[in-house]
């Protein structure tokens, strides 16, 4: 069996952790050091695990939440990059580096249609809003990090 790069990190942390800290004993800025380099070590694990799950949901949402929001009554500059964004091509690869070279330009044109849409009173409006925050909360409940049992 191979280890996956979440086991690997754990591995580690934990040796981190339990093992190199310890020795530590007469430096205790050393074993507070090492503290720290473990639970980040188990929090970075936590989040490649997930990264390109997370990064893949988001751009799907966006895109579906784009397609919408081009049809909406919004400037027509904005609508057209709003509908090109949402015709994108898919990903050049799926690592971590290839998905979020899709996503960015993406997040930055989320941006730009909350702004557009939150201030407004016009009913079509809302639920854009809406789902603008939709999209924001669905990539900060995909990115919780869990602390481990100390």
């Amino acid at each position: 069996m191979t280890p996956s790069f979440s086991q690997i990190m754990l591995g580690a942390a934990g040796a981190v952790a339990t093992q190199l800290g310890p020795r530590l004993k007469d430096d205790a800025y050393a074993v507070g050091q090492a503290q720290i380099i473990g639970l980040l070590m188990v929090l970075v694990a936590q989040e490649a695990d997930r990264a390109a799950d997370t990064l893949s949901l988001e751009t799907v949402a966006m895109r579906a939440l784009f397609a919408e929001a081009s049809e909406s009554p919004l400037p027509e500059g904005l609508r057209r990059r709003l509908r090109a964004m949402a015709e994108a091509a898919p990903p050049e690869n799926f690592t971590i580096s290839g998905l979020e070279k899709l996503a960015h330009p993406m997040k930055a044109l989320l941006i730009e249609l909350h702004e557009a849409v939150e201030d407004r009173p016009d009913d079509w409006a809302r639920p854009l809003e809406a789902k603008c925050w939709d999209v924001l909360k669905l990539g900060a409940d995909h990115r919780q990090l869990f602390m481990p049992g100390l």
